[in-house]
């Protein structure tokens, strides 16, 4: 976090206190946490997503620094799964809130859905980049579709929630909407028209919005009333995780292809506008580098060549890109399929509430009352 942010929370940021009916110290509290689950949860993450981002790219799938550090990672996670269940009843994860059905499915779906979200998100803006040319500002303009489709989506989620009470229907269509999505942005490719651009980004930004709205309301009603805060960090957290996972694994999936792809389709495109055969390695490796004065100097290496294996290039990179396309529509099916995990909501949408919010000023005189009663 940056200094001024810290600053501000500092400055503006003064939240109630709260509960401590044992009256316990804070010290007490903080030496009551369960940092056990917490330094397994860290360590199997981190080594995991570590493992999986050595794959391929610097080392082999089958070297013992990937499969070591995945293994590892994924047994220590196993473990927290096992601590949290059996070992403690205090952990991290309170086991009411894992009690209903609904809080269970919504969050396998918000997992393998964080697969398909954090996907879009992460690479549409290297998509206007690769495959369309466009510089800083240009790509930050392109994204305003997205986030003001998302702000509306999550808005949309609420209005119909509201009327049908039935999150397994509305979720399941919310991620046929990103299917949708995903699958028009693999008829992306250089020169096409902006509005190929606009509807698939305008589709996910709608899903990106309304998947986690509705996906953190189901957390919150199907929870105890006592767990609500906690129940949605962890819906949260898990929508992170696969996201984290999801945007590793794509980032091997475009590396491996566009590794292929990409010096094919530059040595095919230079070819073919009359670069000599005797410096293509030399443009090649050139190429590779990104290096404007290194290209310059090969032998050959004319206006036209450049042009040629510009387009080609971009046209490299968008096939690489159908390949992350591809992945988000399996994880869209299989998190559809999840939702058929989901019981009927109905019946959880009444009129109590379950944290009625009270003015500071109110809440503090009530509390000096009582404390001078007592």
């Amino acid at each position: 976090m940056r200094r001024d942010g810290i600053a501000l929370l500092l400055i503006f940021y003064h939240p109630m206190p709260r509960p401590n009916p044992e009256g316990l110290s804070l010290w007490v509290r903080v030496l009551r946490m369960d940092w056990f689950g917490v330094l397994l949860a860290y360590a199997g993450c981190a080594l995991f997503l570590v493992g999986i981002n050595y794959g391929g790219n610097p080392y082999e799938w089958s070297s013992g620094t990937v499969l070591g550090t995945m293994v590892s990672g994924l047994g220590l996670l196993i473990t927290f799964g096992l601590w949290e269940w059996k070992g403690t009843t205090t952990g991290i994860l309170p086991h009411a809130v894992f009690r209903d059905r609904n809080f269970n499915a919504g969050l396998l779906v918000r997992v393998s859905g964080g697969f398909a979200l954090y996907s879009c998100q992460a690479y549409l803006p290297q998509v206007a980049v690769y495959v369309f040319g466009t510089d800083g500002l240009t790509t930050a303009v392109w994204q305003l579709l997205m986030n003001v489709c998302a702000i509306l989506g999550s808005l949309t989620a609420a209005v119909i929630l509201r009327f049908f009470k039935e999150v397994r229907w509305i979720i399941a269509a919310v991620l046929g909407i990103l299917l949708l999505g995903g699958g028009l942005m693999m008829l992306q490719r250089p020169g096409i028209s902006f509005v190929a651009w606009f509807f698939p980004t305008a589709l996910m930004g709608l899903s990106v919005g309304s998947e986690a709205a509705l996906l953190t309301i189901i957390a919150g009603i199907t929870s105890p009333n006592e767990t609500i805060a906690t129940a949605v960090c962890i819906s949260t957290a898990a929508g992170f995780l696969g996201g984290a996972i999801a945007t590793t694994m794509y980032g091997q999936i475009f590396n491996s292809t566009s590794r292929v792809l990409l010096p094919r389709a530059v040595s095919e495109a230079a070819l073919d506008a009359g670069l000599p055969a005797s410096s293509l390695s030399d443009f090649v490796a050139a190429f590779s580098s990104g290096s404007g004065e290194a290209l310059a100097a090969v032998p050959g290496a004319t206006q036209a060549v450049l042009q040629a294996v510009t387009r080609a290039s971009k046209s490299a990179y968008a096939e690489s890109f159908r390949y992350i396309w591809v992945t988000l529509i399996a994880f869209c099916v299989v998190s559809i399929v999840g939702c058929r995990l989901f019981t009927s909501t109905t019946d959880y949408f009444t009129d109590e509430i379950a944290a009625p919010v009270v003015e500071r000023g109110k809440r503090g005189a009530l509390e000096s009352e009582t404390t001078e009663a007592k």
